[in-house]
């Protein structure tokens, strides 16, 4: 009777042991508030930006109607006021930049404004996709370094596309992706060599783009999910570079300096809708 006795409590210690464990290996799948670590794709979006697709903080869903994509985002982004005036690039340090730009000033692109208003260089994107297995393009997407300066200064493109890295000058360049999420590259690229292919794996916004040989070389890097999403260039237009169906998005227009703002816009099958952007 003793030994059955001694038994029966050991087994239902153990049993006790067991399913502490597993407790404790439950609380631990989930610390930090559900806060991802520095490795997932929801970490290191800067100044607030959503990532991609996300519909969390009472973000809208999309309400897209079942149908052909048929519809058209475009329209400008605007700047209200006196811009603020950018300070001449010190090109000295590399007579090679100073010789390809003829002698003429260059000013920091992170604020451009038409004779008119028009605001350039600004990240446009639907923030509530409809719901797709999205394939990346097969074209890749052209990063120049043309000038001692990033060619384009905003660029987007899908996960997985291809960058393709060209240096069109006669001077050694390095170009410094920082990633907030372990998935940038830093590599030298010299005068007349092959263009360098890279791509990014996870959506995350606003990448900083850096040169390590010239500082004031910079530009921004989207990585995103899906293909809803354009630049307002030169004159401040943009177009969402494909078509979408019929319903409710939320579009945002982000600038580097200025911010985010964002409009709902209706689409019905077919429609081209124009919106316009007003910065500050």
């Amino acid at each position: 009777m003793k030994g059955f006795f001694k038994g029966f409590v050991f087994t239902v210690v153990q049993f006790a042991v067991v399913i502490a464990i597993a407790l404790g290996l439950s609380d631990c799948g989930d610390q930090g508030g559900g806060h991802g670590g520095p490795d997932d794709g929801g970490s290191g979006t800067p100044g607030g930006v959503a990532t991609p697709g996300d519909t969390s903080g009472g973000t809208p869903k999309a309400t897209a109607v079942a149908g052909p994509a048929t519809a058209t985002i475009k329209g400008m982004t605007k700047f209200n006021g006196t811009p603020p005036k950018m300070p001449v690039i010190p090109m000295n340090a590399d007579p090679l930049c100073v010789e390809v730009n003829e002698g003429n000033q260059v000013r920091l692109e992170q604020v451009v404004v038409g004779e008119n208003g028009e605001l350039e260089n600004v990240f446009i994107y639907v923030k509530n996709p409809p719901p797709g297995d999205y394939k990346a393009p097969s074209e890749p997407v052209v990063l120049d370094q043309n000038g001692c300066i990033y060619r384009p200064h905003i660029l987007g493109v899908m996960v997985g596309q291809d960058i393709e890295v060209r240096n069109s000058d006669k001077s050694n360049h390095n170009i410094n992706v920082l990633s907030k999420i372990r998935q940038g590259f830093n590599v030298n690229q010299g005068p007349g060599q092959a263009p360098i292919i890279k791509n990014l794996r996870r959506p995350e916004m606003a990448i900083d783009v850096k040169c390590n040989v010239h500082p004031w070389m910079n530009a921004k890097m989207f990585s995103m999910e899906h293909p809803f999403f354009g630049v307002a260039r030169q004159g401040g237009a943009f177009e969402i570079s494909e078509k979408l169906p019929a319903g409710t998005y939320t579009v945002v227009a982000w600038h580097e300096r200025f911010g985010e703002k964002t409009q709902d816009v209706t689409l019905a099958e077919g429609e081209t809708k124009e919106v316009t952007f007003q910065f500050p």
